[in-house]
């Protein structure tokens, strides 16, 4: 005798010598939502068989064998095509000969539903895809009668430092948003971003605003050649703008800002006749057009020929170093035999808060913190004449730089930093347990405290894959395994 439904308890099939003799009652819906989600019930399933064998003892012990110390199991019937429901044996199963026929036997078998519903044999998958917001979306299709868990599995291009999964029903966040994919940091290296040598300063420009002095006015225009270097000005010129100091401004602006820094040039700063007056100025200057600091050398004595080295630092003069403007390295340091021998370089460091001075063979250091992260983003130069006095014969004669060079240091590097979830890392995120495995490694912690594990109701539902911006996926799918009442 074979039944026309076909019936399994695992992979015993029960109708293989046996008939259903009444139809079971398959209505096992639930009495309320909560009912639906409890784990452990009383809903019990009947079902009534006729069997035919010549072997009663071996047909009861076959059947034993296979519902025997089967806690849980798969049950299918037919005709309900792709679903099992998880069921186990009770112990009211009965197995009776029929006393009208020696060959027939009773058989009744009662399974105790382990959830009050059944399942899926298929797992659906489902891709995403670009919204028009270019935010991957699940578009995901649930054709079974009540909510189910979704699992998600992510392989990653490149890593995340997060991974949010958000519908209209809640939201699964892991992974911190903020965190990001590396990090600027200051390294060892340097970087020139001016070398002017030999007089070859064809990179700078005319400047029309000295922010160091603004009393410094440009009222000409200065050039260089490789004999004097930058500072030459015209034989002669007026103060037309009627200001404290007039020449001529030069300056260039930097292909980056440099929040550490070094310059190094050569100086030129003498006398032709005693009593000649002069303003020599080199400034570095901020991305704001704020001075930084300055070197200055300046002569204002009109009968003898006694000038001053100033140190410049944000808004103060800091030290001043008298000196002769005269030919002897002795008495001037940027005379013409400190130049002659190559003794006339000066520099100025900025690390941090912190700036060095050169003056003859010594180096003076200062702190300042208000210029701690202040950044370089120019150089300027003025040579120029004192207000009364004129240009063709009270000028000093020579007031020039020679050679100059500007170096960034401390140069800001990229920093990988390593994020959660790395390059190539497999993420399967399962609905069911509600946990997230990281190449295949449980991961709890990575959940942030808030999180939903939604389930997707019967019908269509739009899910969210939201990763950090510097993430890239190879592959995202979402699955469910389909569940009715």
């Amino acid at each position: 005798m074979k039944s026309d439904v076909l019936i399994k308890f695992g992979s015993y099939e029960l109708t293989k010598n046996m008939d259903l003799i009444e139809s079971p009652d398959f209505s096992i819906l639930p009495l309320s939502d909560t009912e639906l989600e409890e784990s452990e019930n009383d809903k019990k399933l009947s079902l009534k068989f006729q069997m035919e064998s010549d072997d009663f003892v071996q047909s009861r012990d076959e059947l034993a064998l296979a519902l025997y110390g089967k806690k849980e199991n798969k049950l299918t019937i037919s005709i309900f095509e792709n679903r099992y429901w998880l069921m186990s044996v009770e112990d009211s199963t009965s197995f009776v000969r029929s006393m009208d026929s020696r060959d027939t036997i009773d058989v009744e078998i009662e399974f105790k539903l382990s959830k009050n519903r059944s399942f899926s044999t298929v797992i659906e998958t489902f891709s995403t895809k670009l919204n028009s917001e270019n935010v991957l979306e699940f578009e995901i299709n649930n054709s079974g009668t009540v909510p189910v868990p979704v699992d998600y599995r992510i392989k990653l291009k490149k890593e995340s430092g997060f991974i949010g999964l958000v519908s209209e029903y809640g939201a699964m966040q892991f992974g911190l948003v903020n965190e990001a994919d590396g990090t600027m940091v200051e390294s060892d290296k340097s970087k020139q971003l001016t070398n002017n040598i030999n007089g070859n300063f064809d990179n700078w420009t005319n400047g029309t605003t000295f922010y160091q002095d603004q009393n410094k006015k440009s009222v000409t225009t200065m050039s260089a050649n490789a004999t004097y270097g930058l500072g030459i000005l015209p034989a002669s010129f007026s103060n037309t703008a009627n200001s404290n100091f007039f020449g001529a401004i030069k300056e260039i602006s930097l292909s980056e800002s440099a929040r550490n820094w070094y310059l190094w040039a050569q100086a030129w700063f003498e006398t032709g006749r005693m009593g000649q007056t002069g303003m020599w100025t080199l400034a570095i200057v901020d991305e704001q057009n704020k001075p930084i600091a300055a070197y200055i050398l300046r002569k204002g004595d009109t009968t003898g020929n006694k000038a001053q080295c100033y140190f410049w630092l944000n808004g103060k003069i800091v030290k001043t170093f008298d000196f002769t403007a005269s030919y002897w390295e002795k008495d001037n340091p940027y005379g013409s035999e400190s130049k002659n021998a190559r003794r006339n370089p000066f520099d100025i460091r900025k690390e941090g808060n912190r700036v060095r001075f050169f003056w003859r063979g010594s180096y003076y250091y200062y702190t300042d913190s208000a210029i701690e992260n202040v950044k370089a983003s120019k150089v300027q130069f003025f040579v120029g004449q004192f207000k009364g006095r004129n240009t063709s014969t009270q000028k000093v004669t020579h007031m020039y730089i020679s050679n100059l060079a500007f170096t960034k240091l401390n140069v800001e590097t990229w920093r990988d930093d390593p994020n959660r979830f790395p390059n190539n890392s497999e993420i399967f995120i399962s609905g069911s347990e509600t946990l997230l495995y990281l190449n295949e490694m449980p991961r709890p912690d990575d959940e942030i405290r808030g999180s939903t594990w939604f389930k997707v109701p019967p019908g269509l539902t739009t899910v969210q894959l939201l990763l950090s911006d510097f993430a890239e996926v190879e592959t995202a799918t979402a699955e469910l395994r389909r569940e009715y009442l």
